[in-house]
């Protein structure tokens, strides 16, 4: 009995024993359990994260890309391209004596395209694309809305001054690549710019680099190199035959409309977006200012600062502050002189006369019908049906045809998007995409969100949807 008796002891104390170890196994694994979900917390906030980061980062270029379309569509010709340098990339060259310059290519480039690069102080040379490598840098002889790095001929570049300067980098970042040079009018000894293509490039890429202050600085001093279109009334003074009385239009500034804004654009295309009821139809003429003249109208009594190209294709705001806060810089001074600075208003256009060109015409009139069902159509909207399909966010989608009354070859399509307003830039963007293969004889195609659009009752009996997702 005594036997069996120590092994009823004996077991006890080894169920105690192993009590005790179990909850102490019991709290080692809680403890380890816990460190698990504090590191599957942090992965998963990690990759949240990462997630937000590229969800903004797609935002932005869509936006970007969005704007650089609009920029190239103004071009009647559909040829033109732009590339701001964003990168100078510190490798050897394949080509003896060229330069490799980085970026995002907006448009169409291809091997042996002669460009011009505008850089400095209004500086502009013209060089020959030798080479094009995409990000994986596959060598390419063309490319289209991609990044790129870019090798091109040394051109007409001038060579270094002295062995101190860096003749292999002559062009530094964020100078702009593109297949025009700006255009110029001479009006006398006086010679000002009819176009402003990099500062416009610059615009375009500014929602992207709006955080870079280097960035900032290299537009801002651009902009103090131009000039603008600025819509006007010029008409006799009746008190002084030699005199003219010079009128600007005005706008409300968005953000605080008890403001005034002074409208201003970089070329004659984007100034033909603008239609100004309070200007005389006979009297309108677009004169071509430097910015220390557009400066002094937009900080006078009136003013709070100037809008460039308001209708678009991109817009950027200047306001008084910033006006003010550019004039005092030395580089203002050094252009205009000592005392531009304190120039506001009419009268410090001065006595010499300013360059004047004709105002273009304001919108076209432009008669919309449906499209003849070709076989390039037909292509089209099965192109638009697939798209549609594949997009939850799309309810309808209508392809009409816009001709120019005044010239019958003018013609482009018109893409009526039903859609939320918060996708419809990335769908209008992909959508050219999709579409611009099949796009063969018209080769235009214009986009406009349904709920911004001022169509009449009858429009959708009259003009069929051609997707749409509730009759499927």
């Amino acid at each position: 009995m005594g036997l069996f008796g120590r092994k009823d002891n004996d077991k006890d104390d080894n169920l105690l024993q192993n009590s005790e170890i179990a909850e102490e196994m019991k709290v080692i694994l809680e403890a380890r359990e816990e460190v698990q979900q504090e590191k599957e917390e942090k992965i998963r906030e990690r990759e949240e994260a990462a997630a937000r980061e590229k969800a903004e980062a797609e935002a932005v270029e869509a936006k970007a890309a969005f704007g650089a379309e609009q920029v190239l569509a103004l071009d009647k010709k559909g040829d033109n391209f732009f590339l701001v340098i964003d990168e100078v990339p510190q490798v050897e060259p394949d080509n003896a004596g060229a330069i490799v310059f980085g970026g995002m290519l907006r448009g169409k480039l291809k091997k042996g395209d002669e460009v011009y690069v505008l850089h400095g102080h209004g500086d502009v040379h013209k060089l020959e694309v030798l080479q094009i490598r995409n990000d994986q840098h596959t060598i390419l002889d063309e490319a289209e809305n991609e990044r790129v790095e870019i090798e091109v001929s040394k051109g007409d570049l001038p060579l270094p001054g002295t062995p101190d300067e860096e003749a292999a980098r002559p062009i530094g970042r964020y100078a702009v690549l593109t297949r025009k040079a700006p255009k110029t009018l001479k009006h006398g000894d006086q010679e000002a710019y009819l176009e402003n293509p990099r500062f416009l490039a610059m615009m375009a890429e500014y929602v992207r680099f709006h955080g870079d202050q280097e960035y900032f600085g290299s537009m801002m001093a651009v902009a103090i190199d131009s000039s603008f279109l600025v819509p006007a009334n010029i008409s006799v003074d009746p008190k002084d035959p030699n005199k003219k009385r010079i009128g600007f239009p005005g706008m409300k500034d968005k953000n605080d409309p008890d403001k005034i804004l002074l409208p201003v654009y970089t070329d004659a295309n984007a100034l033909s977006k603008g239609n100004f009821k309070s200007l005389n139809n006979d009297k309108q003429a677009a004169l071509n200012l430097s910015f220390a003249k557009v400066a002094a109208i937009a900080k006078d009594d009136r003013h709070a600062g100037f809008v460039v190209n308001p209708h678009g294709p991109v817009v950027f705001t200047f306001p008084k502050t910033l006006v003010e806060s550019l004039c005092l810089t030395g580089q203002f001074s050094e252009k205009y002189g000592e005392d531009a600075a304190d120039k506001s208003g009419f009268e410090s256009l001065g006595s010499a006369p300013a360059v004047t060109t004709p105002m273009p015409k304001g919108p076209k009139k432009m008669i919309v019908s449906k499209p003849q069902e070709t076989g390039e159509f037909k292509l089209l909207a099965q192109a638009v049906r697939n798209y549609g399909d594949t997009h939850p966010e799309i309810a309808k989608i209508a392809i009409l045809m816009s001709t120019n009354s005044e010239d019958p070859k003018d013609k482009a399509y018109v893409c009526i998007v039903d859609c939320p307003e918060e996708n419809a830039e990335k769908i209008c963007r992909d959508m050219g995409r999709v579409c611009k293969p099949y796009m063969k004889t018209v080769r235009a195609m214009r986009f406009q969100l349904f709920s911004k659009g001022k169509f009449p009752d009858s429009f959708t009996s009259s003009n069929p949807w051609t997707y749409n997702k509730l009759s499927l």
